[in-house]
């Protein structure tokens, strides 16, 4: 069996993954030189920041492991003669 290539899936993630981290250590450096907006903005992004990148992780897993299972049937279907 053969994994799939998933190039152009793996950068938007990883894409999607360093802006993520990047929004939040913006606002936690800014909010520690003092920014009050950031401050503001560090309770609500942080934490729908933190959310965005384990969603990104999950939704990555979840549709790679439903991959490698077709993949499995259809190896199985092909040398059952099927």
């Amino acid at each position: 069996m053969q994994k799939p290539r998933y190039s152009s899936s793996k950068m938007h993630l990883t894409i999607s993954h360093v802006c993520a981290w990047a929004v939040i250590f913006t606002i936690v450096v800014a909010a520690c030189l003092g920014s009050e907006g950031a401050r503001a903005l560090a309770s609500t992004v942080v934490p729908i920041m933190a959310g965005l990148i384990a969603a990104m992780l999950g939704i990555h897993r979840f549709s790679g492991s439903l991959d490698m299972r077709t993949i499995a049937k259809a190896s199985a279907e092909k040398q059952g003669g099927s």
